[in-house]
């Protein structure tokens, strides 16, 4: 993308030259190099990685071993502001409240936007050990959080499977088709049990509850989840998996879902 002075306009071109650089980086579907980045762009390739360098330094880029870049967690920050003004945010932050005042434990509203789990609203629990760590805007490892999996259980296999190769860019489809063959028995107990629960599988030590949440025409919309410390796990399969489900019931209420997926909650 080359751009004239007319379209630069007024604003400082190297502001919207690291703005272009991002907007490449985040919509890239295999996280591209500087090199792959200035050649989008139409940019020169010396100030691309000055662009590029400097946002790494800031955080709102991170680059890998191999050169390869992606959205850094600085960006969190905004969208975290961007979600906190947002009708989103004012509806549903009272169940997220009130599941975390019930149960001590941290608290996520997460909802599915294209092939991720976007982490939407967060309350940390009161508990003196308690889960920290992810923000608003964390998204990632769906195959393996209890937020993903209760969303991945109610697509459809190709939808899975676009999941899975935005995980894994790497794979091929030969393997894309193995790992969602090796996840589906987890994905269809799910269905039968209506939540999901992560036995210390994304992070040793936590554990995680969560059950979907549907939208008006019956489709999966996002997940509620409460995660703690393992030490507390029976009350996290008892106690806090029900505290969720009523809220990701009536949350589900809210957005006018059809009561056949209510009864899944």
């Amino acid at each position: 993308m080359t751009e004239t002075p007319a379209q630069l306009g007024g604003g400082l071109k190297t502001i919207k030259r690291a703005l272009y650089v991002l907007e490449t980086v985040a919509s890239a579907q295999i996280p591209p190099t500087t090199r792959d980045v200035a050649v989008a762009l139409g940019h020169n390739l010396s100030s691309t990685y000055n662009i590029v360098n400097t946002l790494v330094g800031t955080g709102y880029l991170s680059k890998e071993n191999n050169g390869a870049l992606r959205v850094g967690t600085k960006v969190a920050l905004l969208y975290g502001a961007l979600v906190r003004g947002s009708d989103f945010a004012r509806m549903f932050r009272h169940h997220v409240d009130n599941v975390s005042a019930q149960s001590g434990e941290t608290v996520y509203l997460s909802q599915k936007i294209a092939n991720r789990v976007v982490i939407q609203l967060v309350r940390e629990g009161s508990h003196s050990l308690r889960v920290t760590g992810l923000d608003v805007g964390y998204s990632g490892q769906e195959d393996r959080r209890a937020s993903g999996k209760a969303i991945m259980a109610f697509l459809s296999p190709q939808e899975n499977k676009a999941i899975l190769r935005a995980l894994h860019p790497e794979d091929s489809n030969a393997e894309t088709d193995s790992r969602y063959g090796r996840l589906e028995p987890a994905l269809n107990a799910v269905r039968t049990a209506g939540y999901a629960f992560d036995d210390e599988e994304f992070e040793p030590g936590i554990c995680c509850v969560a059950v979907p949440y549907f939208n008006a025409d019956g489709t999966v919309a996002g997940s509620l989840a409460a995660s703690g410390p393992a030490v507390r796990v029976a009350a996290l399969r008892s106690a806090v998996r029900d505290a969720v489900q009523q809220a990701a019931t009536d949350i589900s209420r809210t957005l006018n879902a059809p009561p056949s997926t209510q009864d899944t909650a």
